[in-house]
């Protein structure tokens, strides 16, 4: 197997198609949670509120670093979750 730089793997994530995105993910989330979990669990709160709000963050964390012009994953998965 080649090693790849994480530039040529996010570029190889911005020619999926946002389905394919979405199931990238899922795959990925309980993986970076129980990573999260593992390290940071005095930080994790169960309140489902603070963790939406959390999660509002990260997300327009992510969209401030977003192309211009293309549709980012966090938009495409804000738009499924409305």
């Amino acid at each position: 197997m080649s090693v790849r730089t994480l530039h040529e793997i996010e570029a190889s994530i911005d020619r999926l198609n946002v389905h394919d995105q979405a199931r990238l993910l899922q795959y990925l989330a309980p993986k970076v949670a129980s990573a999260m979990l593992s390290t940071e669990d005095s930080q994790v709160s169960q309140d489902p509120a603070t963790a939406w709000a959390r999660y509002r963050e990260v997300a327009d964390s992510l969209a401030a670093t977003s192309v211009p012009g293309a549709a980012s994953l966090t938009e495409s998965i804000s738009e499924m979750r409305r």
